[in-house]
């Protein structure tokens, strides 16, 4: 079986829905679906998070094999070790990444806001649309400079037509060989006014900004406006 599949049976022997695994390793319930398909694949913070949640090696996720013998326990205390070792390497590796981007002269780990420098947003509607009540929309938005290791994602805000709060999370995609850009398909309830939330995270760090208003919902489009203060365009 593939990552996913693997993923998958995984989470339905702890007895877990997909948004359950996802509170527990703080994530989108998008994210776990995509992995769970095969479009995306999780960072390695992630896969760790899902081995401790889901009491998994990495090589079950992964369909490595383990080959333990009758008296295997010098054998064992062996795979323990490589294991651990590789978790090591893992945390030395990062370690060592927020030490090259010190000394950049940057300092930015030191800094309480994380910039999130957008350029554009662009808004489009896709042709098919299988939710009734909702409007699908892709957005993608264009940075200055972004990191390999920062990630994104997109919040909803807001009341629906109804009176009701809506807030949802969608995981974002990055997007060229600079990571210049990313995407995320977004659903909203059609009527109704809300907030368009952009997170960036960088290892533990995260900064939220609202970049703006998405109302005027109808089955065939929205309005978008950016609010002033951002440095949008």
């Amino acid at each position: 079986m593939e990552f996913g599949e693997k993923l998958s049976a995984a989470r339905k022997v702890k007895g877990f829905s997909q948004e359950e695994l996802a509170a527990k390793i703080d994530v989108s319930r998008q994210a776990v679906s995509k992995w769970e398909n095969g479009t995306a694949q999780p960072e390695t913070a992630n896969i760790l998070k899902l081995c401790e949640v889901l009491e998994v090696s990495p090589n079950e996720l992964f369909g490595y094999e383990e080959k333990f013998s009758v008296s295997a326990g010098p054998k064992k205390q062996k795979s323990g070790k490589i294991f651990l070792v590789i978790i090591a390497a893992v945390i030395l590796f990062s370690a060592f990444l927020i030490w090259v981007d010190e000394t950049r002269g940057t300092n930015r780990y030191y800094d309480k806001t994380l910039p999130i420098p957008i350029t554009n947003l662009d808004i489009h509607v896709p042709g098919e649309q299988p939710d009734e009540g909702f409007l699908s929309v892709e957005l993608v938005a264009t940075f200055k400079t972004v990191k390999s290791f920062q990630t994104f994602r997109f919040t909803v805000s807001g009341i629906d037509s109804e009176g009701k709060t809506f807030t949802e999370d969608f995981s974002a995609t990055k997007n060229g060989p600079k990571y210049d850009s990313c995407s995320a398909l977004i659903k909203v309830p059609v009527g109704g006014e809300f907030d368009l939330i952009i997170t960036s995270t960088e290892w533990s760090r995260s900064s939220s900004k609202i970049i703006g208003k998405i109302y005027n919902i109808t089955e065939k489009g929205i309005s978008f406006e950016s609010y002033p203060d951002n440095e949008l365009y």
